[in-house]
């Protein structure tokens, strides 16, 4: 198995580091897009689409649209992708409220949960971070929605690799499901899924097992930990990583079924290739102990030719 420990261990970190340079950009967007608007002095209720902030988003192909909330949850200053008339409140939200008040709490990036947004037509992750005066007192909240779904961005790719593969992105706050690359699954299926306290604990108890190591020390690892898992009667290997910066657990995992099926599979075609080998060298050797039709008959010479 080392070897799909290493492939899951190898993916987790590719897809690791993808996600929070991805995330990263997100924040200096919205950093960038914050000094302008309070440069500008555009910190108001006035609905508008600001042109700059369409120049600000060309950086990300990623984003389906960002702008700036109000502290009342009111999305007022837009990209032209967003249409302002059907934006919700984020703050009234089922969906954004968790997230939008974290963000209201936090000097840092908050990542919110994945939800279809019809403002943008498009499944997002939304990155919030507050705009805080001189006295730290929020008078803004930067909101980005980078698409889920699509050809652009991370988070937009089929990554995993067959029909018992899967690439998934939890929530570690409240264990909802952030993103899910599997066969034939959308956004639309995985948004909702939320890891209850039980399954999240037994999520942790095979890393535990896996790794003899306590969970916080898992949390603080910059290297994706192997671990396996029992679930509806089958048995899976994968690899974990947990992000401190946006928490979140990037997770690799496959059906431990689909393991012995390439390993059969592979052995089969060796097979193949073994006997017809043997068969080869067995023709060949029949072929070298036979003796040649062709051969040249040997001169014979009598004593009489001699004179």
């Amino acid at each position: 198995m080392s070897a799909q420990e290493s492939h899951h261990q190898s993916r987790v970190q590719l897809i690791s580091q993808s996600v929070t340079n991805v995330l990263r950009t997100q924040e200096l967007i919205l950093d960038v897009a914050a000094a302008e608007l309070v440069r500008q002095d555009l910190i108001n209720s006035v609905p508008e689409v600001l042109p700059f902030l369409d120049n600000i988003m060309e950086a990300s192909p990623a984003l389906a649209g960002f702008g700036m909330a109000l502290p009342d949850g009111r999305l007022v200053k837009v990209t032209s992708t967003v249409d302002v008339s059907l934006m919700p409140n984020l703050l009234e939200q089922e969906a954004s409220r968790d997230g939008f008040q974290r963000a209201l709490d936090s000097d840092r990036l908050i990542v919110g949960r994945t939800y279809y947004l019809p403002a943008v037509s498009a499944w997002i992750i939304p990155a919030r971070k507050a705009v805080r005066d001189s006295n730290g007192n929020v008078i803004a909240v930067m909101s980005a929605g980078i698409r889920a779904d699509g050809e652009k961005g991370v988070f937009g790719r089929n990554l995993h690799t067959g029909p018992d593969d899967s690439v998934m992105i939890f929530r570690e706050y409240d264990g909802y499901l952030q993103f899910m690359s599997s066969q034939s699954v959308t956004p639309d299926m995985y948004a909702n899924i939320q890891r209850t306290p039980q399954q999240r604990q037994e999520d942790r108890q095979s890393l535990l097992d896996a790794n003899h190591a306590s969970i916080e020390e898992l949390m603080a690892r910059t290297e994706p930990s192997v671990y396996y898992s029992e679930r509806d009667g089958d048995t899976f290997i994968g690899g974990a990583w947990y992000s401190p910066d946006y928490e979140l657990w990037i997770v690799s995992e496959s059906n431990i079924r689909s393991v012995w099926r390439a390993f059969l599979e592979r052995g089969v075609v060796l097979l193949t290739v073994f006997l017809h080998c043997s068969s080869c060298c067995s023709t060949w050797s029949a072929r070298l102990r036979k003796p040649s039709t062709n051969a040249v008959p040997r001169l014979c010479i009598s004593p009489g030719m001699m004179t």
